[in-house]
């Protein structure tokens, strides 16, 4: 049996069974494995993502977390150690609080999540407009 393949160009597309699993199989296309329809499966996605979006007490939580940063630092410009360091082991403290982790725990992987971000100069950027209307709202 040929191997299944990707067709894209194709109504419905086509995939190889996950796993070798007993999925359809296309009668016009021995080995393929038709797509469920389309809409059905953006529909799926669209599920997906909607509880991925946070809700306006979650932004304004997570926003009230990082202004305490600013509130911190102060009029000093954004940089890697303290302030991208500072924000994201903000995040990470608030984000896994539940787990009764010591303060200061996150310290290590906070830097390297920060380091990562920073090397990035798009995600650099929008840190630094972040942190630019951080700090101008705690003025």
């Amino acid at each position: 049996m040929p191997t299944p393949s990707f067709e894209p160009g194709r109504p419905g597309g086509q995939y190889p069974p996950p796993g070798g699993d007993a999925s359809r199989e296309d009668p016009g296309v021995p080995g393929k494995i038709s797509l469920p329809d389309r809409n059905l499966l953006q529909g799926i996605l669209d599920r997906a993502l909607s509880c991925l979006e946070p809700t306006d007490r979650e932004v304004r939580s997570d926003l009230g977390i990082l202004s305490k940063v600013a509130a911190r630092h102060p009029g000093k410009p954004f940089t890697l150690d303290p302030i991208a360091i500072d924000l994201v082991e903000a995040m990470l403290d608030s984000s896994f609080s539940s787990l009764g982790c010591r303060p200061g725990a996150w310290r290590s992987v906070s830097e390297a999540v920060a380091r990562t971000l920073c090397d990035d100069p798009t995600a650099q950027e929008r840190l630094q407009v972040l942190w630019l209307r951080l700090t101008e709202a705690s003025r």
